[in-house]
Order: C-alpha cells, then structure tokens, then sequence
C-alpha cells in the first residue's frame, strides 16, 4: 500500500469517526500528492466533496474544486495519459471535472440548493459533453 493509498484510508476512517474537518485537512494534502504522482481515478479526487457538506462548510466546496481539485485532476490525467495525444488527455481531463460537478450537485441537492444543483447539473453536462466531443476526435486519429 503506497503512503497515498494509506492516507485516503486514514481519511475514511476520520470520516466514519465524524472528524470530517480532519478528513478535509488530510484530503487536500492528499489531492495535491496524487495530482504529483497522477494514476488516481476520478473516485479518489472527488471523495473530498461530500466531506465539506458533512462538516458544515458546503460553501467552501465549490471554491475548492475550482482553486485546487481541477489542476490536481489535470496534472492526474496528463501523467496518466502521456503516451497519448492531446486529445485524449483533454478527454479525461473534462471527464474528470464531470464527475466533480456531479458530485457538487449532490451535495447541493442535499443542501437543498436548487439554484446551485442546477448550475452544477449544466456544468457536469459541459464538460461531459466535451469529454465526449474530445474522445471522438481522438478516435478518428
């Protein structure tokens, strides 16, 4: 078990504990390693967010994402596919960010933040929908 995989468990645990402050503290030193060291799925970046709703900070989520969590996830996904063309890089990098708005979404449905659920739902669309646009490019290559 390398010392990322040991802290994203130390996390957890801090999570099921209700010390969610600590599990956020932990996490975002944890996101910028795994955004150094890139190989990390999606699952990994994201499983901060619902933490920040958990602890009462759901305001600092999105601010987060947008500052630290989205040049983790670049950096992730041009380590991971540096073999690859720039296509497929922009591909899994927006695939990425599709999953972060998604699980932005749930935690603002649960905050019953409806104006928010539905920004969060439209950029999760986007960048799905470049995802998309971007792995077809790279099939045709």
């Amino acid at each position: 078990m390398t010392t990322i995989d040991k802290k994203l468990k130390d996390a957890t645990v801090l999570a099921k504990a209700g010390s969610f402050e600590a599990s956020i503290s932990l996490l975002k030193t944890v996101v910028k390693e795994m955004g150094r060291v890139g190989g990390y799925p999606h699952s990994a970046f994201c499983k901060i967010i619902p933490y920040f709703q958990k602890a009462g900070l759901y305001d600092q989520a999105e601010t987060y994402c947008i500052n630290d969590l989205f040049s983790a996830v670049e950096t992730n996904c041009r380590i991971m596919f540096r073999q690859k063309n720039e296509e497929t890089i922009q591909a899994f990098v927006h695939l990425y960010k599709a999953m972060i708005f998604d699980k932005l979404r749930l935690i603002a449905k649960r905050e019953r933040r409806d104006s928010d659920e539905s920004r969060f739902v439209e950029q999760q669309s986007k960048h799905y929908s470049i995802y998309e646009q971007w792995f077809e490019k790279e099939s045709k290559t």
